[in-house]
């Protein structure tokens, strides 16, 4: 694992990834699968890392990274998890949207590598992520406060999540997306920070 943090924290810096916390994403879910977890070694060096996870005849690539100067490894081992899902017997795959196991969800429209590499596959795009990977302090975007104002308009407010507000959160969260409530449970008890749900 150590060997798979290094390459993480070269190639996916804003996870900011220790031991614990990659096995905790990647072995400790309850739909992972040890066979799921595949690298990509080069003169016994690790280049790449992938993981997918499966529920029902869904699956979830919940991790694909390798190193830059290594592209092939990125193609191989999206190929070898797509013929892991085809015998688990998995009718459609999802990029990193089972919230139990992802790091940073889905592929950065800035990473036009792995954009391309999904593409060439037959993925297509079916939500973007807005600062996902901004601070809680960091500047709304200009489209997102545009979103925000229309939504004030018709009778939306938007405000800071307190302790009293959290179960309710959590309830419109897994309504977004299933699992996201337990995505933000996990990270305000490790934050012990509600002020950063917005």
């Amino acid at each position: 694992m150590d060997a798979a943090v290094a390459l993480l924290a070269r190639v996916r810096p804003e996870d900011r990834l220790d031991v614990p916390k990659l096995t905790q994403h990647l072995l400790l879910p309850e739909a992972a699968d040890p066979s799921g977890l595949l690298v990509a070694e080069h003169d016994g060096s690790l280049v790449g890392i992938a993981c997918g996870i499966c529920e029902g005849t869904t699956g979830w690539i919940t991790l694909l990274a390798h190193a830059p100067e290594h592209p092939a490894a990125g193609e191989e081992l999206l190929d070898a998890l797509g013929a892991w899902f085809t015998d688990q017997a998995i009718e459609r795959v999802r990029v990193s949207d089972h919230a139990d196991s992802y790091i940073i969800p889905g592929v950065d429209a800035e990473d036009f590598a792995l954009l391309e590499l999904f593409t060439s596959r037959g993925f297509s795009e079916r939500l973007r992520c807005v600062g996902q990977k901004a601070p809680a302090s960091a500047e709304i975007p200009t489209a997102v406060a545009d979103l925000m104002r229309r939504r004030e308009h018709e009778g939306y407010r938007f405000e800071r999540a307190g302790w009293a507000d959290l179960r309710e959160v959590m309830t419109a969260a897994d309504l977004v997306a299933r699992g996201w409530g337990l995505v933000l449970r996990e990270a305000v008890l490790r934050s012990q920070r509600p002020d950063r749900v917005v």
